[in-house]
């Protein structure tokens, strides 16, 4: 019988007999110390039997994975230089996308550049031959109808008409401003004077307090704009009427907007 056999007789029982142990007196515990040298030279001979087993095993997984690190490092190797090769192609291709884009766009910028250009010359024409405020509106209106006009045409002629129609209505809302000012010199209201004669009775009070009414709505805006009263008077915006102003062309100073797009199903 070899030795690990032996070994293994002379193990199998150790546990079944560790349960089996009572201690209830000296003697008793006497036979369990007993015991627990028996375990730990048993212990001993396990690990004087296995120990160079396993240091040989161990030996011999190291020259193993020596010898195949011998042929896995040429392969790594060779995976290495296929990836990096592949990344300077991917590399290339990317540089040659990106040249490719900057030259269309250095054509696109100048072949806008001469659109442009032709756009003002085509509004320089017709404001040569337009005559006062009201008649270059009515110009470049009959103008943006014609079916022939280019983006950056029809881009400029409706900003330039935008900032005519913006002047007719500063110069409308400057003659509306003077007429505001005799309006309100002459609709103001007596100012009012309040007389307290409630009589004063102990732990009572009372007193009579101003109820506002807006009368001219122009001259509160423009009391405003002056800062003679505060902006936090405005509630709130016309936001339908402001969609519909900037979805016409309008630019409305203080307005910004954004980009959103609807999408209806016929």
């Amino acid at each position: 019988m070899n030795q690990v056999a032996v070994i293994e007789k002379r193990v199998a029982p150790v546990t079944q007999e560790a349960g089996a142990l009572v201690i209830k007196s000296a003697e008793q515990k006497g036979l369990a110390v007993d015991k627990i040298r028996i375990i730990k030279a048993l212990r001993k001979e396990v690990e004087d039997t296995f120990n160079p087993i396993i240091e040989k095993a161990h030996s011999a997984h190291k020259e193993a994975v020596s010898q195949r690190k011998k042929f896995t490092d040429p392969l790594d190797e060779a995976e290495r230089i296929i990836k990096r090769k592949i990344g300077d192609y991917d590399q290339y291709l990317e540089d040659e996308a990106r040249r490719e884009a900057e030259k269309l766009a250095e054509i696109a910028r100048r072949e806008k550049e001469k659109a442009i250009d032709k756009a003002n010359k085509r509004l320089e024409a017709l404001m040569a031959k337009s005559g006062d405020l009201s008649g270059q509106i009515k110009t470049i209106e009959t103008e943006l109808r014609q079916p022939d006009l280019s983006d950056e045409e029809r881009e400029i002629l409706s900003a330039k008409l935008n900032t005519l129609m913006a002047r007719l209505d500063n110069t409308n809302r400057q003659a509306r401003e003077k007429e505001t000012v005799i309006e309100t010199i002459a609709s103001a209201p007596a100012p009012n004077v309040i007389v307290d004669n409630a009589e004063k009775v102990a732990g009572l009070s009372s007193k009579a307090v101003l109820i506002p009414e807006v009368f001219n709505p122009l001259a509160l805006c423009k009391a405003i704009v002056d800062e003679r009263a505060p902006v936090g008077l405005i509630k709130a915006w016309d936001i339908v009427l402001l969609k519909k102003l900037v979805n016409s062309g309008m630019v409305i100073p203080g307005v910004k907007t954004t980009q959103e797009r609807t999408v209806k199903v016929r």
